[in-house]
C-alpha cells in the first residue's frame, strides 16, 4: 500500500513542487494551504508522514508540530523552511520534528529523507504493536489461578512493580512459570516500553556468558573483530531476567555481584566504565541455601539478588487450579486450531487432578496441546490425555514405586513431536508453528531426541 503524505505550506508554488517531487516516489500526496484545514484532515485520518512549513498563517509551524505530537507520538514530521539559521533547525527538532529541510528543496534529498523516515516509522509501529501485544499477553490477568499461593503471588507483583529498580529473586521448580512471572513484572511496570532481555545462564557456555552479559571491544579476544554491546547495556532502562542464575561460575558470580552493587561494568577489553539503569530479576529451581552450603554459590551474591523474592508454587500444590488452567489452555488452542472443544469429561478431570505434574504448568500446557491436536470430539476424554507419570496412590505406602515416573519428560516430548509431525505429514514448517518453536529449534530437538 502506498504511503500517504500531507504537505502544509502557505505558498502554492511550494505545494506543487513538493507534490510533484514526492509523487515520483509513488506516494499519495494531499496538500493544504491553511493549517486548520491540515489539522482537521489529520484528525479524520492520520497520514504516514507530514511536511510542515515553519512560517504559515493562523498557526505557527512550532505550534503546529506541538498539535501534531498531541495526536501522535510516532508520526514522522519533516519541517521545511527558508530560514538559513541553524538555531531554527535546532528549535524545530526540540519542538518534536524528526528532520529539517531548507528551501529550495532538492527532490532527491527529499525522497531519500522520506523513505528513511517511513522505514523507521514502520519499524516503530511494529515494535509498538509487539509491545502492546506483550502487555496483554503478560498482564496480571495472564497469571491464571485462584489458589491462595497464586493470590499471594499477584499481591507480590502489584507491590514490586511500583519499585522499578528492585532486585528480585523468583524460585520454584522447573515449569512453574518463573519466566512468565518475570515478564508480568516487566510489562506491568513503568519499564514496559523498554527492553526485556531474557538470558538462560545454563544454556550458554561459561566462556561466552561473560561477553554476552558485558559485551566486548574489538580485539578483546581472537574472534572479536568488532565491538559488541552486552545484554546489560542493551537492556539499559528495562529489565534483565537471568534464568538459572545458580549455574554461573564462581568468577562470573563475583563480577555479577560487583555489577549489582554499582550498576556499572566494563566491556571485555575496555577500561571505560559503563553505567546502566535496569531491573534485575534472577530465577532458579535450586535451593540456594544448599548451594551456598556446598560452596557452589556465593552467600554475598545471594543477599544481593534476594532483596525481594517470591516462590512460584508447583502445580501439584495448587488443587483445582489444574482444571482452571486446563480450561484456559483449551480456550487458547480452540482459537489457535479453530476448534470448539467445550471442556473435559468427569473422568478426564479426575485423571488430571490425580496426576503429580513433575513438569508443572509447562507439562500441563503440552498435554492439553497434544490432546487438542488429535481430538475430534467436543469434550476431551481420559484416553486423549497422554501423561508421563502414573497417578498418585491414595492407599498404602506412598513411598513406593507408584510415584515414580513411568516415562521421562524427554520421552514425552519425543512422542509429542512425533505425533505432531505425523499429524502434518512431515511438514516441518507446520509442525514448528503448532509446537510454537522455530524450524531450527525443531531440527535441533529431532536431532537431540533421535527422531527421524
Amino acid at each position: 500500500m502506498k504511503a500517504t503524505i500531507y504537505i502544509v505550506d502557505d505558498e502554492e508554488i511550494h505545494l506543487r513542487f513538493g507534490k510533484k517531487a514526492l509523487e515520483k516516489g509513488g506516494y499519495n500526496i494531499e496538500t493544504f494551504i491553511r493549517s486548520q484545514d491540515f489539522l482537521n484532515a489529520v484528525d479524520r485520518s492520520v497520514p504516514d508522514l507530514v511536511l510542515v512549513d515553519m512560517i504559515i498563517p493562523e498557526i505557527s509551524g512550532a505550534e503546529l508540530i506541538k498539535e501534531l505530537r498531541k495526536r501522535s507520538s510516532i508520526l514522522p514530521i519533516v519541517v521545511v523552511t527558508a530560514d538559513p539559521r541553524i538555531e531554527s533547525a535546532i528549535q524545530a527538532i526540540k519542538n518534536g520534528a524528526n528532520e529539517y529541510l531548507r528551501k529550495p528543496i532538492n527532490p532527491g534529498e527529499l525522497n531519500l529523507m522520506v523513505e528513511k523516515l517511513l522505514d523507521y516509522s514502520q519499524m516503530r509501529e511494529e515494535l509498538q504493536s509487539i509491545q502492546t501485544d506483550n502487555q496483554k499477553k503478560y498482564s496480571l490477568e495472564s497469571l491464571v489461578g485462584e489458589c491462595e499461593q497464586i493470590q499471594s503471588l499477584k499481591a507480590f507483583i502489584r507491590r514490586v512493580i511500583e519499585y522499578p529498580n528492585a532486585t528480585i529473586l523468583l524460585t520454584g521448580e522447573s515449569g512453574t512459570g518463573k519466566g512468565h512471572v518475570g515478564r508480568i513484572i516487566h510489562y506491568s511496570s513503568q519499564k514496559s516500553n523498554k527492553r526485556f532481555v531474557d538470558i538462560n545462564c545454563a544454556a550458554i557456555p561459561e566462556a561466552l556468558l561473560e561477553s554476552e552479559l558485558f559485551g566486548f571491544e574489538k580485539g578483546a579476544f581472537t574472534d572479536a573483530r568488532a565491538p559488541k554491546k552486552g545484554l546489560f547495556e542493551i537492556a539499559d532502562g528495562g529489565t534483565v531476567l537471568m534464568d538459572e542464575v545458580n549455574s554461573m561460575s564462581a568468577s562470573l558470580q563475583a563480577k555479577l555481584l560487583s555489577f549489582i552493587e554499582t550498576r556499572s561494568f566494563r566491556r571485555l577489553g575496555s577500561v571505560d566504565e559503563l553505567k546502566v539503569d535496569l531491573r534485575l530479576i534472577s530465577t532458579t529451581n535450586s535451593n540456594l541455601n544448599e548451594e551456598i552450603a556446598r560452596k557452589n554459590f556465593r552467600e554475598d551474591l545471594y543477599y544481593r539478588i534476594n532483596v525481594v523474592s517470591a516462590n512460584i508454587p508447583p502445580l501439584r500444590e495448587r488443587g483445582s487450579d489444574v482444571i482452571i488452567l486446563t480450561t484456559h489452555f483449551i480456550n487458547e488452542f480452540n482459537n489457535q486450531f479453530r476448534k470448539h472443544v467445550e471442556g473435559l469429561t468427569k473422568s478426564a478431570e479426575e485423571k488430571l487432578l490425580e496426576y503429580e505434574w513433575p513438569g508443572n504448568v509447562r507439562e500441563l500446557h503440552n498435554v492439553i496441546e497434544h490432546a487438542m491436536i488429535f481430538t475430534d470430539r467436543d469434550t476431551l476424554d481420559i484416553d486423549e490425555l497422554v501423561l508421563g507419570m502414573k497417578p498418585r496412590t491414595t492407599t498404602g505406602d506412598n513411598t513406593g514405586t507408584e510415584n515414580f515416573i513411568a516415562r521421562s519428560l524427554s520421552e514425552v516430548e519425543a512422542q509429542h513431536i512425533s505425533d505432531v509431525l505425523n499429524y502434518v505429514n512431515g511438514d516441518t514448517t507446520k509442525a514448528a508453528e503448532i509446537l510454537g518453536i522455530s524450524r531450527k529449534n525443531l531440527w535441533e530437538k529431532r536431532k537431540k531426541l533421535n527422531l527421524e
